[in-house]
C-alpha cells in the first residue's frame, strides 16, 4: 500500500509543478482513492456472522454508483455493525473514524476540508460542534460533486484551495492508524 501511496504523492508532486487546475484534479483523485480503500478496508475487518453483514455491505458497495454510496455504506456500517464482530485490530479504527474532540487530527483534518468546501462553492457551510472522519469524508465528497462530479471549477478557486486540500489528505493519510497496517 505505501507503495501505491507514494505514487499517488509523486503525481501530485508533477501536477503542482504543472498548474493549479492539474494540481487540484489529481488531489481530487487521492481523495476518491483514500476514500475508497478506508472504507473497503474497514468493512473487511467485518467477521462472518450469520446476518452476512460484511457480504451486504461489500455488495452495497459492488453496486455503487458514486462515491457518495461509498460514505453512505461507510456509515452505515459503522452505526449498524456491532462492534462484536469487527476483527480486535479494527476496533480501534472504528474509534479513529467517529472520535471528533476539539484537539484531535480528525476535527482538524475535517475543519480544512469543511474550508476547501467554503472557499470552493458560494454557500458557507458552518459545522456545529466538533467534527470526525465521516464528516470528513461527506465534505470530500461534497466538494468533489460540486468540482470534478458535476460542476466546473474554476483555476483561481483551485488555486486557492489546494493547499489546504493537500494539508487535509496528507495528515489524513499519515496519522490514521489503517494506513500503518500491514494488511492493507
Amino acid at each position: 500500500m505505501e507503495i501505491i501511496l507514494n505514487k499517488f504523492w509523486d503525481q501530485i508532486k508533477l501536477a503542482r509543478d504543472v498548474n493549479d487546475y492539474q494540481y487540484f484534479m489529481r488531489l481530487l483523485d487521492a481523495g476518491e482513492f483514500l476514500t475508497k480503500i478506508s472504507t473497503v478496508a474497514y468493512i473487511s475487518c467485518i467477521d462472518d456472522d450469520s446476518e452476512m453483514h460484511r457480504q451486504k455491505h461489500l455488495l452495497a458497495l459492488a453496486r455503487a454508483d458514486s462515491l457518495g454510496t461509498w460514505v453512505e455504506t461507510l456509515s452505515t456500517t459503522i452505526n449498524t455493525v456491532p462492534t462484536g464482530l469487527l476483527s480486535s485490530g479494527v476496533r480501534s479504527i472504528k474509534t479513529e473514524l467517529t472520535k471528533g474532540s476539539a484537539d484531535s487530527w480528525q476535527n482538524a483534518v475535517a475543519s480544512q476540508l469543511r474550508d476547501c468546501l467554503n472557499i470552493a462553492t458560494t454557500v458557507s457551510q458552518q459545522r456545529q460542534g466538533n467534527a470526525n472522519l465521516l464528516d470528513f469524508f461527506s465534505d470530500f465528497v461534497t466538494l468533489r460533486n460540486k468540482t470534478k462530479g458535476h460542476g466546473i471549477v474554476r483555476t483561481r478557486i483551485a488555486s486557492r484551495v489546494c493547499g489546504k486540500l493537500s494539508d487535509a489528505l496528507w495528515t489524513y493519510q499519515r496519522l490514521f492508524q489503517l494506513f500503518d497496517s500491514s494488511w492493507v
